[in-house]
């Protein structure tokens, strides 16, 4: 925020450190959870539990699906946006 109000080079430099920073804790995290998720498929693979491999293997190729949030309302109509979900 005080970048936002100060847009100096000294705050722009100290903006641009943190967002390096971020950005590299969250590559790391993204890291650990993908070898932790491959050691547990591994560890199935070799526990001879078949069903378990495959089910998070095929979860891995399929990566995330984005799914979307309906909700009926009282008179039985589909809604989408979230202001009418928020007086339901």
């Amino acid at each position: 925020m005080k970048m936002l109000k100060d847009n100096t080079r000294e705050r722009i430099e100290q903006y641009k450190k943190i967002r390096n920073s971020t950005q590299t804790k969250i590559r790391n995290k993204k890291r650990e959870a993908q070898k932790a998720k491959s050691e547990e498929i591994e560890e199935h693979y070799r526990n001879r539990n078949i069903k378990l491999f495959y089910k998070n293997l095929k979860e891995e190729k399929k990566g995330f699906q984005p799914q979307t949030v309906a909700l009926k309302n009282h008179q039985g109509e589909i809604c989408v946006d979230t202001t009418s979900m928020l007086n339901i």
